[in-house]
């Protein structure tokens, strides 16, 4: 029931976000609640998973699966990764930080979100 109520919390906060009834939900926001659906599915299936293999495995399968799957998608809108993109990623790959320091920022993206929207952009924040 807990997990139920936790589910059905999100989707209203999901509703909230996109302004249902406000605006007409497009194609894009669509897509986004599928993909939110898609990674809670494979977020319980690699939990289900870790209870009869080893963490290695599990990613090893996941990484395969999600390769074999969008491989066809990426094939058709694929373009060349320039010289800057590299750099970019090399980067990233340098400073990044491990999970146990990022995963509580996670939790306020909603927030460093709307302030970028509204600093940046100039959309203001909705009561």
């Amino acid at each position: 029931m807990r997990r139920i109520l936790a589910v059905l919390v999100a989707l209203a906060g999901a509703m909230v976000v996109l302004r249902r009834g406000l605006r007409d939900l497009s194609f894009a926001q669509l897509s986004q609640l599928c993909a939110a659906a898609g990674f809670a599915g494979s977020y319980l299936f690699a939990k289900r998973l870790s209870q009869i293999a080893p963490a290695g495995l599990i990613v090893a399968m996941m990484s395969i699966a999600v390769t074999l799957l969008l491989m066809p998608l990426a094939i058709a809108v694929w373009l060349p990764v320039s010289a800057p993109q590299i750099l970019w990623l090399g980067l990233t790959v340098a400073f990044e930080a491990p999970p146990t320091v990022t995963r509580p920022v996670r939790f306020l993206q909603l927030v460093w979100a709307s302030l970028l929207g509204t600093i940046v952009f100039g959309e203001p924040v909705d009561p």
